[in-house]
């Protein structure tokens, strides 16, 4: 009386009975291959988005560690220099911009 269970493998669909009556045919062969390139194609568009991504993750990543030097040289002191290395940190302000706030009241 075991009760076995049965796998993701071995759960029967439509979609294998379709896809080996599509080449049988020329037309159906055509026709996968027309669903394998438009796969093909969005699975590159994936790759481009994800490489992109990733760059801009990258960047973010660096631009947040500059900051943390800065700040980090701002908390400690006119010492602090020595301790980052000797990385001077970078204190401009000219390319900051002040935003506007609102406050809402209702």
């Amino acid at each position: 009386m075991a009760n076995e269970r049965k796998g993701v493998q071995s759960v029967r669909t439509m979609g294998a009975v379709v896809d080996s009556r599509r080449t049988r045919s020329t037309a159906g062969a055509l026709l996968e291959l027309s669903a394998m390139a438009n796969e093909k194609m969005l699975l590159q568009k994936e790759l481009d988005r994800w490489t992109r991504r990733r760059k801009e993750i990258q960047g973010r990543l660096g631009e947040l560690a500059k900051k943390e030097q800065r700040l980090l040289a701002l908390v400690q002191g006119p010492g602090a220099v020595t301790i980052l290395a000797g990385s001077e940190p970078d204190l401009d302000c000219s390319s900051s911009r002040r935003v506007k706030v609102k406050e809402f009241t209702y």
